[in-house]
Formats: structure tokens, sequence, C-alpha cells
């Protein structure tokens, strides 16, 4: 059986927010992006590296972002992508989004303690 490369966390921004998202990210950790944070961006990567499937993780900073988020990163799926869809703690509907990231075809849950506060 031939090895697969797996990226296990993996970020890929929507094409209106990328470049500021990125610039915040590099801002608040100190790490010099690769990428401009567009999924473009990251499938040229995973294939010039041999990287065979990408798990998109996504965060929402905020309870009312939940819900966009999930539906935007859905629309990454694809035979190199898995996606984590994100919850936030102070989001009201839990019971009914998970459900919903399951119908979207999600693959599990991404959260983030220094961003959502817990």
């Amino acid at each position: 059986m031939a090895k697969k490369i797996v990226d296990v966390h993996a970020h890929a921004f929507d094409e209106k927010i990328a470049v500021k998202a990125t610039k915040n990210l590099h801002n608040y950790y100190g790490i010099k992006p690769v990428a401009d944070g567009r999924l473009v961006h990251l499938l040229e990567s995973a294939k010039e590296n041999n990287v065979d499937k990408l798990i998109l993780c996504a965060t929402a900073t905020k309870p009312t972002q939940v819900e966009m988020i999930n539906s935007y990163v859905s629309t990454l799926l694809s035979e190199n992508t898995l996606c984590l869809g994100t919850l936030h703690p102070d989001y009201e509907k839990i019971d009914e989004e998970l459900k919903r990231m399951k119908e979207l075809g999600l693959s599990g849950i991404k959260l983030h303690p220094i961003f959502q506060n817990f």
C-alpha cells in the first residue's frame, strides 16, 4: 500500500477576506505566511509537495459567524479535501448546527480556545 501524505491542519479563506485574514494571523502569531490564504494557492502547494489530502479547518471568532463559515467551508469539499466546521461556545443553536454540519458533509469540528475565549 502506497503511503499517503495528509495535511491535518490547513486553512483557506473566502476570496473576499483571505488577504486580510492571513495578514491578521501573521500579525498575531508572528509567522510569515507562504501564501495569501486562498484555496487555489493551498492546492498548488499541496500538489508541489505531494500532499494527497488536506483537512481544512474553520474557526468562528463570534457566534454570528458559525453558520456562514460552515456553509462556506462545505463548498471546499473535494476529492483532495476534508473539511472541519466550527462551533462557538456562545452559539445558541448547537444541536441544530451539528445536524446541519453533518448534512453539509463536514467531517468534524474545529474549536479554538484562544480566539473563542474558553
